[in-house]
């Protein structure tokens, strides 16, 4: 991997259950690390789910190995949040390849 594609920087948000008050637990999302990245735009669609309209975008991020992460965390690019889908290894190149999808919430 050629450290000149890492362009783009990119922040890794590790999930956290945080028990409330009442007993149940809530979501939340801490800055875990950041690195640079290859970013390039993969795919895009527009869906209609229930009678909600809305656009998914999915991203590809490419980052070199050593950091340790899973699908339960989130990536911040560009001001926006994206949930990771699948996450590819490639020993030969020492990269992941990270497919990520644009969070509408």
């Amino acid at each position: 991997m050629q450290a000149g594609l890492l362009r783009e920087k990119i922040t890794f948000y590790q999930l956290v259950k945080v028990k409330t008050e009442t007993g149940s637990e809530d979501n939340t999302y801490v800055k875990y690390h950041d690195c640079r990245a290859r970013v390039t735009y993969t795919s895009g669609d527009r869906e209609n789910e229930n009678g909600d309209i809305f656009f998914s975008h999915h991203v590809n991020f490419e980052i070199r190995q050593g950091l340790k992460f899973d699908e339960l965390y989130r990536i911040e690019w560009d001001g926006d949040m994206y949930r990771i889908l699948c996450i590819e290894k490639n020993k030969h190149n020492q990269s992941v390849k990270i497919v990520g999808e644009k969070v509408n919430d």
